[in-house]
């Protein structure tokens, strides 16, 4: 596969899940239907981390009337459903990265046919100079030769 081709999958890719991050009454509705119930089940009550509050704030003492509630629907929203789109669009946005990465490196060598032995040249010493422990000074030459054979 390309890797051009593959980067602007990741990024449609990446814009597509995160208009999904809107979507949550659309797929509260969905699953609803699906299971036939509209309440959610608490399976374990997580504490709070007092470690994520800041240290001029009071301490949590469990009374929470000086809290707003929130939903069920809206827990599980903020919880579950908003925390897991997030990591996915950030390993979609690494992964696309790595992608360019790589293709800014290597792109060079499917177009061998189109370049200038000068452009080869250049090309060939950005990877050289990234990957010296593999590649041997010699490698531009080489890809020029190969494109007159």
């Amino acid at each position: 596969m390309d890797l051009n081709s593959a980067v602007a999958a990741v990024k449609a890719l990446k814009t597509l899940i995160e208009l999904k991050r809107d979507c949550f009454e659309d797929y509260e509705k969905e699953g609803s239907v699906k299971s036939g119930s509209t309440e959610y089940v608490q399976r374990r009550q997580r504490r709070r981390n007092v470690r994520l509050d800041s240290l001029d704030q009071p301490r949590h003492t469990g009374d929470t009337s000086d809290q707003f509630e929130l939903s069920q629907s809206e827990k599980f929203r903020i919880d579950n459903c908003l925390p897991v789109i997030d990591q996915f669009s950030t390993s979609l946005e690494h992964r696309r990265r790595a992608y360019q990465l790589i293709s800014s490196r290597f792109g060079c060598l499917r177009q061998l046919d189109v370049l200038s032995s000068q452009e080869i040249l250049t090309a060939a010493s950005t990877l050289v100079e990234v990957y010296n422990e593999y590649l041997d000074v010699c490698l531009g030459n080489e890809l020029v030769q190969c494109t007159v054979c």
